[in-house]
């Protein structure tokens, strides 16, 4: 019984090292890969703020009096001033 234990055990160690370099050459290519695509998109990103012209902000927002009809709780329900 002891034996079949340490065989095991073995094999299982064997096949782990066998895995462990295996993840990391293509978790390195997948974030070489990844950081070129947004270099990209901000590249993409700085030429669309550029070619946007600026916008006037407009009026400012009057706030509503303290005397409205305002949305309640619960849904489909209102409150009265």
């Amino acid at each position: 019984m002891q034996r079949w234990k340490l065989r095991t055990t073995a094999w299982s160690v064997v096949g782990a090292a066998a895995l462990l370099p295996w993840p990391a050459g293509a978790h390195g290519d997948a974030i070489v890969d990844l950081q070129a695509q947004v270099d990209a998109l901000l590249k993409k990103v700085a030429a669309l703020e550029q070619a946007q012209p600026a916008r006037d902000p407009g009026p400012a927002a009057v706030p509503a009096p303290a005397n409205v009809v305002t949305g309640g709780a619960t849904p489909g329900s209102f409150k009265l001033p």
